[in-house]
């Protein structure tokens, strides 16, 4: 779950959780973006070995202040990765071969790792990780409990 309180905040650009170093290179990146004469929405970008990134978007106008219910991972069996928010129709990406880049860079959230910049203006809540499985799509839906959220396990 997230929010964000200002759109125009950081340039337009908020990071919820993200892998990246000082260089901007990075490994994974959940933003939301609001630039000018753009349309806004969340953004997932996956890195592979090869330094190329997968990139989903979703467009959506936040309302300020409002918790969203924001779903992300990588699919190893297809492989593809995917997000959706508010329990919705997901939108997926082609991985290709090879795994997501894995190294030492420590996962942060509210803010692109040790990148400077890039700083969650909102807030997180209710964050949760599932290691080497993909949420079925009923698990999605009673974690999203009609809006309320719901804690693991249901």
């Amino acid at each position: 779950w997230g929010k964000i309180t200002s759109k125009t905040a950081s340039g337009g650009r908020h990071c919820n959780i993200g892998k990246y170093h000082s260089s901007g290179a990075g490994n994974l990146g959940l933003f939301y973006f609001n630039y000018e004469n753009s349309i806004p929405g969340w953004q997932l970008g996956v890195s592979k070995a090869d330094t190329n990134q997968v990139f989903v978007s979703i467009s959506i106008d936040p309302t300020e202040g409002t918790y969203y219910y924001i779903q992300f991972g990588y699919n190893a069996s297809v492989p593809n990765i995917f997000m959706s928010i508010n329990d919705g129709t997901p939108a997926t990406a082609a991985y290709g071969s090879g795994t997501p880049v894995n190294d030492a860079l420590n996962l942060v959230l509210g803010r692109a790792g040790d990148y400077d910049g890039m700083y969650l203006d909102g807030a997180l809540d209710m964050v949760g990780f599932w290691n080497g499985r993909v949420l079925t799509t009923g698990e999605i839906t009673s974690l999203y409990n009609g809006g309320a959220g719901l804690d693991y396990p249901f």
